[in-house]
């Protein structure tokens, strides 16, 4: 018996072991807090103030299968996320999955159900979409993700509305029914629910579909997520459970359970009792049916997943095809006769400008032009045998007849294997369009140029001494016809050569016009008395069958140009429009003012905007082809006959007008005529007036000018003989010390800076009567000195002349310097009547110097020294003594100084272009050109520049010529005796006045004639001599004009010495 009662001890334990724990158990029940909120149909609070809805539905189960407790903890949506994230409640549901939400909860992996965001609207709103929502009031739920989603989009698409914050979805359908707000984002489930009981409707926008889940807080309760799962996927299996009766329940796909009347319970069990005999009856048929309801259950898993796929699928494209507003989406219906229009996207309708309800069931044809739509059957077919669409580029048109590019893509749709509709993508490609021929056309202009630029390097390079050759032969033409009798037959030949010759001198005069080398004296002029001029002119010679008017539609129209160069532009461009009409139609000039903005302008010119006077030349001529549109202003470019032009005329008046800042517009159509716009930069004048300054009360203009004007000169004669003070700046000691020694010969007081910087500083503290400076310098150039020098105190920058030494012609430089408040600009090496000139243009009238005797000095002492030349072959020594005032000893000091300078360059000049250091080769070839023509070494100097202008150009450099010449002048330079260092003096016999004033007169006709030979036996007439000093200056001047066969500017030049220095003295 013991034995038994000690058994049974041991075996109840382990049978009924919940009799000894279960105690234990009732303290281990888990207690779940859920949070909820009203978001009804998903999660609400009850009337009894428990939870209710779908989410509530699944987590009961699931807390009543496991035998936990369950605490509903009351708050809202914001207060709940807030609770969950500090870990206040357990759990939460109807919650869906972010990104961003994923890093601060963790989800069950089950999705409870798919749920997106739509948006409603009053009854009566016509908002179909979220694009119509510009500048409307829109309510949506506090941290809701769908409206957190829609906000992000409004910002993508550019939409300005305002958005107000509620704390539930309810108050989100009220503040829409009452007007207090336009619109409302409310999710999926709760407008399905509610949104019948408000004064609302769906706008047919949907967008966001995400998953809704059960998440707890990050890295808790995790267990808790993995019941949930277990029970969902159970669930979810089972068709008759809580999860699709709750579902139906909430969402109206069902009616709810209803509690029976009696009548109906006891024809129900008699029911049940007939099918039981039924089910015993048909055992085997039931067992059939069970294997076909299974296999229905899963079809209909099947095609519920794949309806809810489906309706994602449709939703994510609805979003797409509303929120594309720069893409259209036409849909085509093809089961008909003709293809109809059968959907259109709010994209579409912002492309062709037509509304859905405009165009949805019209032929698609109305938006292609007539040409494609005969394609049409072709393409179908095409598409219809090849099972696939295409795309490509084509023209389409919009509601107001406009046609535009577009980019597409099409789409077939099949039905059975039958082609049922195409999906057209369109693209409106016009900006594009627009910014490829802007940038095609900028390159063009951009092209253009650098050609027109490098023709001018070219052309300038040539002219000079294309000019001189031409003055040899029209000399020795001359001399021959000396030497034959009129009626030779020979002599008609040399007339007729004569005539070539003067032809080509002025085809040349061209040319040095389009390359800008030639002198303007550009000064402010008014533009309407040169058209009245020049109306004037082409009256008396263009036949009475050519009417000309003219439009002056301004009375002052300012600019700073050459009178006579402007008048050249405008005789060329009407002399063309009459040829163009074949002398007979209608030319019209027009004058007025017109503000110009950047885009405007050309890429070839380097105007600005501002203020431009604007004149029109017109005709009514055949006009200009396009083909050749562009070519127009190319040099030597014509369409005339061989002998009716040279194909500069064009050219030269677009340097001219480039050269004064401006720039010109062509429009011509064929058949209509043409007109040239020519646009110049005005200028102030009330600013030139005020820029002209005096000097003791008279305007600082030369003596022989200011006499004329009626000023007492005495005094001013008297003290022009004070020192001045001359500022050089020059980073080449050999620049600096021949730039001193032409200066202290002819008595200036020298100061010197070897950069610009150091120039600033000493302006800064210390008065200076003019600057000399090189432009090309390290540390600061001579443009950027300028500029600083100018930006100083009244006392010290404002006013000092700045004369630029350049080794450049161009005038772009030249433009640069004006820009930069440089006065002047010479050419290196620096000649000293060229010197001369620029210091009695900018002296002073109390610091002129005596140019004339120190000129006559420098030419005896300059032939003292042939003897050196014989020793050095390749170097014009005169020319070299000239740059120094004919110091002897400061010459051979500067070619030594050469050698050591350049005995090395082709080394460095190899490195540097080998290394690609652009700038440094550059100097080093600038360099070598300066001072090689500093020295006399002509040959050197030439090849030197051809270089530079190759480097500066980006072209191949050809250095072989260049380092040719450098050789040979650096060997005779090397051989040169120590000795050479000493020399002599002589001098020629003094002519007086009146011999300087009939040689003077004799000059005259022969100048105007073009008598070449003649002119040489007067100039070797007045080199002859040394002329007394008030007259050596402009005689100098006059030499070096005569010897480069500048005829023209010789006439004037006589004329004004004959008239300023001869004034009264009775010959």
């Amino acid at each position: 018996m013991n034995r038994i009662l000690f058994l049974l001890v041991l075996v109840i334990p382990l049978v009924f072991p919940s009799l000894n724990y279960a105690g234990d158990n009732d303290a281990a029940t888990r207690s779940i807090r859920v949070g909820i909120y009203n978001n009804k149909p998903l999660l609400y609070i009850g009337a009894n103030g428990q939870g209710e809805g779908f989410f509530a539905d699944i987590v009961e189960y699931a807390v009543e299968q496991e035998g936990w407790q369950l605490e509903y903890v009351v708050g809202t949506w914001e207060q709940c996320l807030a609770r969950l994230e500090n870990g206040q409640i357990d759990l939460l549901g109807a919650i869906g999955f972010t990104k961003s939400r994923d890093k601060i909860y963790d989800f069950n992996r089950e999705t409870v159900v798919t749920n997106w965001g739509e948006l409603y609207v009053s009854p009566d709103s016509t908002m179909n979409a979220i694009t119509d929502l510009s500048a409307k009031k829109v309510a949506i739920l506090g941290g809701d993700v769908h409206g957190k989603v829609f906000k992000y989009l409004i910002k993508e698409f550019g939409i300005e509305c305002e958005i107000v914050e509620f704390n539930n979805y309810a108050a989100v359908l009220e503040a829409v029914a009452g007007g207090v707000a336009d619109a409302g984002v409310v999710n999926r489930f709760f407008g399905l629910k509610n949104g019948h009981n408000y004064a609302v409707k769906k706008s047919g926008a949907l967008f966001n579909p995400i998953g809704i889940h059960y998440a707890v807080k990050k890295g808790r309760n995790r267990e808790l997520l993995t019941t949930l799962d277990r029970y969902i996927r159970k669930l979810k299996n089972d068709q008759n459970s809580v999860y699709y009766k709750s579902f139906a329940k909430c969402f109206g796909s069902a009616q709810p359970d209803m509690v029976l009347p009696r009548w109906l319970k006891g024809t129900m069990l008699l029911i049940l009792l007939l099918a039981a005999l039924l089910v015993f009856g048909n055992h085997v048929l039931r067992q059939q049916i069970k294997a076909r309801t299974k296999e229905l259950r899963g079809e209909l898993k099947r095609r519920q997943q794949a309806e809810i796929t489906l309706r994602e699928s449709e939703n994510n494209l609805r979003i797409i095809f509303s929120a594309a507003i720069n893409v259209a989406f036409v849909k085509t219906d093809l089961s008909g006769d003709e293809a109809l229009i059968v959907d259109f996207s709010p994209g579409a309708e912002h492309i062709f400008g037509y509304s859905a309800e405009e165009v949805v069931g019209k032929p698609v044809a109305l938006l292609h032009l007539a040409e494609d739509v005969e394609k049409f059957p072709q393409v179908i077919e095409m598409m219809k045998n090849q099972r696939s669409g295409f795309n490509g580029e084509t023209i389409l048109v919009r509601s107001s007849g406009e046609t535009f590019p577009a980019m597409f893509s099409t789409y077939p749709v099949f039905e059975n294997g039958e082609m049922v509709a195409i999906i057209g993508v369109t693209i409106d490609i016009s900006e594009r369009k627009q910014a490829e021929e802007q940038r095609l056309e900028l390159a063009e202009q951009l092209q253009q140029k650098n050609k027109m630029a490098a023709i001018g390097v070219l052309a300038g390079g040539i002219a000079h001494d294309f000019n001189n050759n031409l003055a040899i032969i029209l000399g020795n033409v001359e001399l021959a016809q000396l030497i034959l009798a009129p009626e030779s037959a020979v002599a008609g030949y040399l007339g007729d050569a004569k005539t070539a010759v003067l032809h080509s001198r002025n085809l040349v005069k061209q040319i040095m016009a389009y390359s800008r080398q030639g002198v303007a004296n550009r000064v402010p002029i008014q533009l309407q008395p040169i058209i009245d001029e020049t109306v004037r002119l082409l009256r008396n010679v263009v036949p009475t069958t050519v009417e000309i008017d003219t439009d002056i539609s301004v009375e002052i129209a300012t600019i700073k140009a050459d009178p006579t160069q402007i008048q050249e532009v405008l005789l060329n461009l009407c002399n063309n429009a009459v040829y163009a009409m074949g002398n007979n139609g209608r030319l019209k000039i027009e004058l007025d003012l017109s503000d110009v903005v950047q885009k405007d302008i050309p890429a070839y010119y380097d105007a600005e905007s501002g203020r431009y006077a604007r004149i029109a030349i017109h005709d009514n001529g055949g006009g200009i082809d396009a083909a050749i549109r562009e070519k127009i202003f190319d040099p030597f470019f014509t369409t005339k006959d061989v002998d009716a032009g040279t194909g500069m005329g064009l050219a030269v008046a677009q340097g001219i007008v480039k050269s004064c800042g401006g720039f010109i517009l062509v429009t011509s159509k064929v058949g209509e005529g043409s007109t040239f716009e020519l646009f110049f930069p005005l200028v102030d004048e009330q600013a030139v007036a005020e820029g002209e300054k005096t000097v003791s009360g008279v305007p600082n203009k030369g003596c022989a000018e200011n006499r004329r004007a009626g000023y007492d000169v005495t005094q001013q004669r008297l003290i022009c003989r004070k020192s001045p003070n001359v500022l050089l700046v020059d980073d080449n000691e050999m620049g600096r010390q021949m730039g001193r020694a032409l200066l202290e010969h002819l008595g200036v007081t020298v100061s010197e800076a070897n950069n610009g910087a150091v120039a600033v500083s000493m302006v800064e503290s210390e008065s200076f009567d003019l600057i000399l400076m090189d432009i090309q310098m390290p540390v600061m150039d001579g443009l950027s000195a300028a500029r600083a020098i100018r930006k100083l105190g009244v006392n010290n920058g404002v006013s000092v002349p700045i004369v630029a030494m350049t080794a450049h012609v161009f005038s772009e430089q030249g433009d640069e310097c004006a820009s930069a408040g440089i006065n002047s600009r010479i050419t290196k090496p620096v000649e000293m009547s060229v010197l001369c000139a620029e210091l009695r243009s900018w002296l002073p009238a109390d610091r002129q110097v005596d140019c004339r005797s120190k000129l006559s000095k420098a030419d005896q002492d300059q032939d003292l020294f042939a003897d050196l030349g014989s020793k050095l072959p390749d170097i014009d020594v005169k020319a070299g003594m000239s740059y120094v005032a004919g110091n002897r000893r400061l010459y051979v000091q500067l070619l030594q100084k050469f050698v050591v300078q350049f005995g090395n360059l082709d080394k460095d000049l190899n490195r540097a272009l080998q290394a690609g250091h652009h700038e440094v080769a550059l100097r080093l070839v600038h360099n070598l050109k300066g001072l090689s023509g500093g020295i006399g070494a002509k040959g050197l100097q030439e090849a030197a520049a051809l270089a530079e202008g190759q480097i500066r150009l980006y072209q191949p450099v050809e250095l072989n010529d260049m380092l040719e010449q450098l050789s040979k002048v650096l060997t005779e330079l090397r051989q040169l005796p120590k000795d050479e260092i000493d020399g002599g003096s002589a001098g020629n016999e003094t002519g007086s006045v009146k011999e300087l004033h009939n040689i003077l007169l004799k000059l005259q006709q022969p100048l105007v004639k073009v008598q070449a030979l003649e002119v040489k036996v007067l100039l070797k007439k007045l080199q002859e001599k040394n002329w007394p000093a008030d007259y050596a200056e402009s005689i100098s001047a006059l030499e070096n004009l005569l010897k480069s066969y500048q005829f023209e500017d010789a006439a004037q030049l006589i004329t004004a010495i004959l008239t300023d220095e001869f004034d009264g003295r009775g010959f």
